[in-house]
């Protein structure tokens, strides 16, 4: 695996996956009137991000490890809007583009967000975090090369 590579992974799911941690663990401290739905989204997207840490440091210790550093970044691929359910969750850095309420749309961030809502008055649409799949498709051909170095 190409150290620019490495590092990139590395950065995108420790920092990522911490920073995503930190800033959702505020929202529980925050003096709000929510119904129970919003702090089990928030403990599900601390989970999630916990994971991500946690595949991040397993593959810092161990190259070869890259299983649950694929399942980290495959999370971050769609994004999904509709009036039922939304879902979109990045860590570290994400380019978006898709189509929501029949135009085209996008944008990008340098940091980690996620959104999840059930039973809003949101748009139909779907999108990709291009930034994600272009890592992800470089995880896995790491995996068929058969000159795959790791250190």
């Amino acid at each position: 695996m190409k150290p620019w590579l490495r590092l990139t992974l590395i950065t995108l799911t420790v920092g990522g996956g911490f920073t995503g941690f930190s800033v959702t663990m505020q929202q529980l401290f925050k003096p709000q009137s929510q119904q129970p739905v919003y702090f089990a989204l928030l403990v599900g997207f601390l989970a999630l991000y916990a994971f991500v840490t946690a595949s991040g440091l397993l593959f810092v210790q161990n190259p070869r490890q890259t299983g649950p550093l694929f399942i980290a970044i495959a999370m971050q691929v769609p994004w999904v809007s509709s009036p039922l359910f939304t879902y979109r969750f990045t860590s570290g850095f994400h380019v978006t583009i898709g189509v929501v309420g029949g135009s085209l749309g996008g944008g990008f961030n340098l940091g980690s967000d996620w959104q999840c809502n059930v039973f809003q008055k949101l748009p139909w649409g779907i999108g990709v975090n291009l930034f994600a799949l272009v890592i992800m498709i470089l995880l896995a051909l790491t995996w068929r090369s058969p000159s795959t170095k790791t250190e």
